[in-house]
């Protein structure tokens, strides 16, 4: 009996696809190599391999230059927002922040903001100028940040932050992120303490929580129920 010895670096599932998945990662605005990719996809089961594919295959990547032109934009919505209710945001009245500790992503997406709008160091509240706040010379407060998901930690962080605040005499908080789901968005906006937007605004049609999302294009009714339970024990990656 004759046996071919068939050379192949990944499974068959993978493998026959491998062009595609290059044609897909190539298309991203981050460099990303495709073996890295793939040893990601092989942490599914064999048989979910398809679920892997289609993640791939629909990931919404959000590069720097798409990043910045997303705080440009979060810049605009908030003078726009500002101006219709009758607020003047100036350098003498105006500080803004980022959400939650320095080691947090939000402190590096205020520094990018910072730099994509031409804002002056002196308005970010640091160790040093947070006396302005302590002293009751702003009147606004801008709180930016990179993401808003489920809206629950901004809104408790909001909270925690509007009760010193408003106590020093600030009078109008804005929460502003890069990218944000309207449910969250919704629900820090349901405080009623701050103003509240991001850039570039996603829908749960825009996720796998949707059946009708197009993660699940071409896929029967049943099809796409059992993808969405598999899905739930793969979070973690």
């Amino acid at each position: 009996m004759r046996y071919v010895l068939i050379k192949m670096k990944y499974p068959i599932e993978i493998e026959n696809k491998l062009i595609e998945i290059e044609k897909i990662i190539n298309c991203w605005s981050i460099k990303k190599d495709l073996n890295e990719v793939v040893t990601w996809m092989l942490q599914f089961d064999n048989e979910d391999f398809d679920i892997a594919f289609r993640i791939i295959k629909n990931l919404n990547i959000i590069g720097p230059e798409e990043l910045n032109s997303a705080l440009s934009i979060a810049y605009s919505k908030l003078n726009r927002q500002a101006k219709n209710k009758g607020i003047s945001l100036s350098l003498k009245n105006t500080m803004y922040a980022s959400i939650g500790g320095g080691a947090k992503s939000g402190a590096m997406i205020a520094y990018n903001f910072r730099l994509i709008n031409e804002l002056a160091s002196a308005n970010f509240l640091d160790a040093e100028n947070i006396r302005y706040l302590e002293e009751g010379k702003v009147e606004n407060l801008v709180l930016v940040d990179d993401f808003i998901g489920t809206g629950d930690q901004a809104s408790q962080e909001l909270k925690e932050i509007a009760e010193r605040v408003f106590a020093l005499g600030v009078k109008n908080i804005f929460v502003l992120t890069a990218i944000g789901f309207k449910s969250g968005i919704k629900k820090v906006q349901e405080t009623e303490l701050a103003d509240v937007f991001s850039a570039l605004e996603f829908d749960e049609k825009d996720t796998v929580k949707s059946l009708d999302s197009i993660f699940y294009e071409g896929l029967t009714f049943a099809t796409r129920k059992s993808y969405f339970e598999k899905l739930s024990k793969y979070r973690g990656l």
